[in-house]
């Protein structure tokens, strides 16, 4: 939780979460086997930062977004 910023919502600790479990689901060929880890949770609060997921690319967000980037 101390990597996180203050301004992060609910929503962006799902997103977080989410990125979390699918990161992990990607480094396992059986999904049974598969468990998160810091890394996973890690990488996912990079991606939310750069923007790769969440409030940057989140067209359900308050700003006015590009069309082509909706599905970015």
């Amino acid at each position: 939780a101390d990597q996180l910023d203050e301004d992060f919502t609910g929503r962006n600790i799902q997103q977080i979460v989410k990125q979390a479990a699918i990161n992990s689901l990607e480094r396992y060929k059986t999904a049974s086997e598969a468990t998160v880890g810091m890394k996973d949770f890690q990488e996912a609060i990079t991606d939310l930062k750069e923007g790769n997921i969440g409030t940057e690319k989140d067209f359900l967000a308050n700003k006015n977004y590009h069309p082509d980037e909706m599905f970015a």
